[in-house]
């Protein structure tokens, strides 16, 4: 029975040992939990607060480009009152110095583009010149040079 009661002991030593190491496994656990849903709060409130600037930031930049729209239509109001025309008629009147303007740059171009190919053609054709002028003047030069004259008798000859 001695033997019994002292495994009884250590059997029940043993299990207050076990729960204990649970119960501080368990502790651990339970602070590393509460150090990790600690950390998300803590990042889910800067989120929260920069998605909150950016919310204001958002705001002020919409509140800024209303004002450069309204600040832009103010100053082609005064543009057209200063210039004395309205937005479409300085748009035509810009398009028509453009029209203008293109189409001087443009006869320059062309007379410097037939000026150029003028020029080719013509070094070209002096090239076709110089290679068939020897072969035509020497048929031309035989006939010219060259004359038949009939004798009466061979005696002449």
């Amino acid at each position: 029975m001695k033997r019994a009661e002292e495994r009884y002991r250590k059997a029940e030593l043993l299990s207050k040992d076990m729960i204990d190491k649970s119960h501080q496994e368990s502790e651990k656990r339970m602070q590393k939990v509460d150090q990790l849903e600690s950390r998300l709060t803590q990042k889910e409130e800067r989120i929260d607060q920069k998605l909150d600037l950016l919310e204001k930031q958002k705001d002020q930049l919409a509140k800024k480009d209303s004002e450069l729209d309204e600040v832009i239509e103010e100053q082609k109001t005064k543009l057209s009152h200063v210039a004395g025309l309205t937005p479409e008629e300085a748009r035509e009147a810009l398009f028509a110095r453009v029209e203008a303007d293109s189409a001087q740059d443009m006869t320059t171009f062309l007379q410097k583009f037939h000026t150029l190919k003028q020029e080719n053609a013509d070094k070209d054709a002096a090239e076709i010149l110089a290679k068939v002028l020897p072969r035509i003047s020497m048929n031309s030069v035989s006939e010219f040079t060259v004359s038949l004259v009939e004798l009466p008798s061979e005696d002449m000859k």
